[in-house]
Order: C-alpha cells, then sequence, then structure tokens
C-alpha cells in the first residue's frame, strides 16, 4: 500500500506543471503594507478606514520568509492608490529575466476586487496585475 501511495505521489508530480524555482535570486518579492490610514480631504470618494494595528508584524514576517527563501524583497509602507500603481507599474518595467518567479504582498484594507490606499481611496485589483 505505502508503494502504491508513493507511486501515485510520483505520476501526480509529473502531471500537475510547476514553476522552476532554481535560480538565485529566485525572484523578486514586493510588499505593500498599510496601517496609517487617513481620508484624503480633496478627493469625494475617499473614505475614513481604521489604522490595521500589529500588521508590521505580518510585514516583518513575509519579509523574513522571502528573505529565507532567497528572493529579493522590497518593502513598502503606507502607500495611497497612486503609489500602490506607480510601485507595480515601475516593477513591471523591470527586467524579470533573470528570475523565476514574482511576488507581490498587499497588506491593506479591500472591498471585493479592489483595495484602500492609505488616502481611503479604492485601487482595483486587476487594475494592478
Amino acid at each position: 500500500p505505502v508503494t502504491n501511495a508513493m507511486e501515485s505521489l510520483s505520476l501526480t508530480r509529473s502531471v500537475i506543471p510547476y514553476y522552476s524555482m532554481n535560480r538565485l535570486p529566485r525572484g523578486m518579492c514586493v510588499i505593500i503594507n498599510n496601517r496609517d490610514f487617513h481620508k484624503d480631504p480633496h478627493r469625494r470618494e475617499a473614505k475614513q478606514m481604521i489604522d490595521r494595528e500589529g500588521t508590521e508584524v505580518d510585514r516583518d514576517k513575509l519579509f523574513q520568509t522571502f528573505r529565507d527563501l532567497h528572493f529579493e524583497v522590497s518593502v513598502h509602507d503606507n502607500c495611497t492608490d497612486h503609489e500602490m500603481t506607480r510601485i507595480i507599474q515601475q516593477v513591471s518595467l523591470l527586467d524579470h529575466s533573470q528570475f523565476d518567479v514574482f511576488v507581490c504582498c498587499i497588506l491593506t484594507h479591500g472591498v471585493q476586487g479592489s483595495l484602500y490606499g492609505v488616502n481611503g481611496i479604492t485601487v482595483e485589483i486587476r487594475n494592478l496585475t
């Protein structure tokens, strides 16, 4: 029974597609961490959001995890909607040919299909991908 399970596992691995992660560094990881929110007084659609107390613990654990996995990691704290978009656009223009993987972690408030910048303005997820 154990042999059959191992054979099945081996067969399953050969059928399931996967990304190669052999290069060093493995890839790039961008972490956007929004903690301190305010309502942009110049934009009517802005909403006041509560601060995300303790998010720095998650940010630091993500940073260390991806650093340990041999990723180049960049952290961006307290980004507005425009700043989040700009960061992702700038990263998209970089040469990724020497990497196997790209990871983006965005720690913030959100609603269906959108994420909040620290200024209380949403950016659609599809505009970040």
